[in-house]
């Protein structure tokens, strides 16, 4: 293992988690002062997934142009300057133009990441490592809800919030220049080797299958705060339940790091994605702190993902990445526009009724695939 390229993706992760997770809690403020509707507002989700998209399709290019520690370096000064410029919009425009540029950062960040684990984590510890990866993902979206709930209480609004938030990616910025040259990538297929067949069709149902969930756990990460205090929960209430969200998300995804890997990749994701829609039917239909429960079985998913895309295109892992985070970034801006307009049009608490619909059409995904029933 390569320890200094572990260090620098989880840090650049965590650090991408609590900007990410930041946003949720400041929306209801940001829509309020800035008198958004819900679907004006819902571009301020949607443009930074829409650039991110588009960065993780150049992550190869910028890896190939800039190397792998170079494209990282590039996407932390993007997160820099686009969260940062959040805090001085003065309407949608702004809005639409600080996320665009904060998504790009976070495209160009998920790739270089991804890749760093790869290279630096031998085959049989992969899907582990990654699910250690990710872990820092749920911690860093445990501690934003409390790091705005926080400046809450010191009377911090939203235009200084973004601005601090900005130090984070800056202080990972100046350490990276610390960091070691990481490994070499494999060994490319020789000119004129077979190669797999279908690789492209199945980069991309990886990506769609992926795009499903994440739709899914980002429509509760970004709207649960919304929902609960349209339900009439007090700001701190509606942040307590976010915060017991992603605790589950990170208890979840460190139990499945700390256990061996064992399993086909394809049933382990089919059983996370039903287990997924129980906890939404619990959340809508029973109580909505039972949708809490989604974080502990929306866990093992997307690091067994990351799993299957490095043993599946061990020489291509920057290649299908991209893919796989332009179809989850494209995803997410279907979500957050056709949320916004369902909302508008027909509240929100229907609404949210995309989100068990899109595990639906994942777990159908999965159980048709072959590739999830090879892997593992």
């Amino acid at each position: 293992m390569h320890l200094p390229s572990l260090a620098l993706a989880f840090a650049s992760l965590l650090c991408l988690g609590l900007l990410d997770n930041a946003r949720g809690p400041l929306f209801p403020e940001l829509l309020r002062d800035l008198r958004l509707t819900d679907a004006e507002g819902g571009w301020f989700f949607a443009a930074a997934s829409a650039a991110g998209g588009t960065a993780s399709l150049l992550g190869r290019a910028a890896v190939a142009r800039l190397g792998l520690l170079g494209a990282l370096r590039l996407g932390l000064a993007l997160s820099t300057a686009g969260i940062a410029a959040l805090g001085l919009t003065r309407g949608l425009g702004g809005l639409v133009g600080g996320a665009a540029v904060f998504g790009l950062g976070i495209g160009l960040q998920s790739v270089a990441q991804g890749v760093l684990v790869d290279r630096g984590t031998p085959p049989p510890l992969k899907r582990r490592v990654f699910a250690g990866l990710h872990s820092m993902y749920g911690l860093a979206s445990l501690f934003a809800p409390l790091l705005v709930a926080g400046l809450a209480r010191a009377e911090v609004g939203w235009r200084v919030a973004f601005p601090l938030l900005a130090a984070f990616p800056l202080a990972l910025l100046t350490l990276s220049a610390l960091a070691p040259r990481p490994p070499a990538p494999a060994a490319p297929a020789p000119v004129g080797a077979a190669r797999p067949q279908g690789d492209r069709g199945a980069h991309a149902w990886v990506g769609l299958v992926t795009a499903c969930y994440c739709a899914s756990e980002l429509l509760i990460s970004t709207r649960l705060v919304l929902h609960l205090r349209r339900l009439g929960w007090e700001q701190d209430e509606a942040s307590g339940a976010l915060s017991l969200f992603f605790l589950a998300l990170l208890a979840g995804r460190v139990a499945f790091g700390l256990l061996p890997a064992r399993g086909a990749t394809g049933p382990l994701l089919a059983a996370s994605l039903v287990a997924s829609l129980g906890a939404w039917a619990l959340g809508l239909w029973v109580h909505p702190m039972l949708l809490c429960l989604c974080g502990l079985t929306m866990a093992p998913f997307f690091p067994t993902a990351m799993a299957l895309v490095s043993e599946a295109f061990p020489r291509e892992v920057d290649a299908a990445l991209g893919v796989v985070y332009a179809f989850v970034s494209f995803g997410i801006v279907l979500m957050h526009w056709g949320v916004g307009a369902l909302s508008d049009a027909a509240g929100l608490d229907r609404a949210l009724l995309v989100g068990p619909g899109a595990l639906v059409v994942a777990l159908a995904l999965v159980a048709w695939a072959p590739w999830t029933r090879r892997a593992g």
